[in-house]
């Protein structure tokens, strides 16, 4: 049995340091951001094992720190919070073309503003 290193996996991934990633539920869908204050959404293509950049917004107005996906039964919905005190909730208008907007097919369903450590 053989073993293949993975070298560039996500080639370009942010302009800045990537602060969090989180597979979806199924591992097909790979959700990053950075400092850089984007989300990113990778795909899986499972034949050849590669990573392939699907979507790519501004989502804040100061570096991203985590970001999680919401169960499937939900649709396809990411949380991010930031340093801006905000978190975000987004969700995927999957009926959308890819570059409608700056935003492309996310779209902000909900803000939390001065979210603050307890």
């Amino acid at each position: 049995m053989g073993t293949q290193q993975q070298t560039n996996v996500l080639p370009h991934a942010h302009a800045d340091l990537l602060t969090d990633a989180a597979y979806d539920y199924y591992g097909l869908r790979l959700a990053t951001c950075g400092l850089d204050q984007k989300i990113k959404i990778w795909k899986l293509d499972e034949a050849t094992g590669s990573w392939s950049a699907e979507d790519e917004w501004k989502a804040h107005d100061a570096p991203i720190v985590k970001l999680s996906w919401a169960h499937p039964e939900h649709g396809s919905v990411i949380a991010s919070c930031s340093f801006d005190r905000t978190v975000k909730i987004w969700e995927e208008r999957r009926h959308e073309p890819k570059a409608t907007s700056a935003v492309g097919r996310w779209a902000n369903r909900a803000t939390l503003v001065e979210a603050r450590a307890s």
